[in-house]
Parts: structure tokens; C-alpha cells; sequence
């Protein structure tokens, strides 16, 4: 595919009804998805989502490491992840296979980590799509992806 017919800006998802009556994959939900490399962590490091996905680089290659990859239906898609005041990287946003963002999860000089709600597409019409979170090679890194909101 050669274009990604969306609109022209995404909207903020904080304070926005958007995504109100969203649907919500989060990693304990019954749903197929790819991703060699990343492991579920159950946890309450951010306030109350209990569980979480998450990559980590010692040497900021992420060689080992294949995109978090699953299909959704949606019209919107957003995802909310973990900033990081240590080692938070950079990924991006791969929908239908092109990258439509780039995320930078280093929370610099920050006070903690804490997630962050971001409206990754919004197309024109609800579809299927194929969603992938593909970490940036660089420094010492992790990425922490706590959930996906879906409209239609």
C-alpha cells in the first residue's frame, strides 16, 4: 500500500471525548499478538494499569527484538505508553506499513515515570488495519507500551 488516507491532524487525546467510548487492548486481553522480544510485566508501576508491554536493549540495537504487531479495527488509533526518566527510547508507530510516528519515551530530567496518552491516526472511515510498534536502535533503552484505545 502506498498511501494512508487519514485526516489531517490527530487530536489530543487528554480532555477530548474521542475516545470516551473507545476500546481498550491492554496485554491481559484475549487477543493475538505478535512480538519476539517483549515480555508482559504485571505491576502497578503506572497507577493502576497493572500490566504492561515492554522491550529492553542493553546495547541499543533491539537485534533481538521483532515489532509488537497485531490487527485491529479501528478509525482512531491511540496508545498510551510509559515516559521514562531512565533509559525511556524512542519507537515508531508503523500502521499498514508505514510509519506514522515516532515516539520519544525519555522523560529528561523528569520528576518520574508516568504514562502518557498519545492519538497515534485517525483515518477517514473505520477499517482493518495492521498495527506495529517497532523500537529505535540508539542508546541503552526500553519501551513500555501500557495500551491501544480503538474507535470506530
Amino acid at each position: 500500500m502506498d498511501t494512508i488516507d487519514i485526516t489531517d491532524e490527530p487530536a489530543d487525546i487528554v480532555g477530548s471525548d474521542k475516545y470516551v467510548t473507545a476500546s481498550i487492548v491492554v496485554p491481559t486481553d484475549n487477543q493475538k499478538i505478535e512480538g519476539k522480544g517483549w515480555e508482559i510485566i504485571s505491576d502497578n508501576q503506572f497507577f493502576g494499569f497493572g500490566s504492561y508491554w515492554r522491550t529492553e536493549s542493553k546495547d541499543g540495537s533491539f537485534k533481538d527484538v521483532e515489532p509488537l504487531k497485531f490487527e485491529v479495527e479501528a478509525k482512531s488509533i491511540g496508545i498510551i505508553f510509559g515516559m521514562m526518566v531512565q533509559n525511556g527510547g524512542k519507537f515508531d508507530v508503523v500502521v499498514d506499513g508505514k510509519t506514522v510516528t515516532t515516539i520519544d519515551s525519555h522523560f529528561k530530567e523528569g520528576w518520574g515515570n508516568y504514562p502518557e496518552a498519545e492519538e497515534v491516526v485517525e483515518f477517514n472511515e473505520c477499517s482493518h488495519h495492521t498495527l506495529e510498534i517497532v523500537p529505535c536502535a540508539g542508546q541503552e533503552t526500553a519501551v513500555t507500551v501500557l495500551a491501544f484505545l480503538l474507535t470506530k
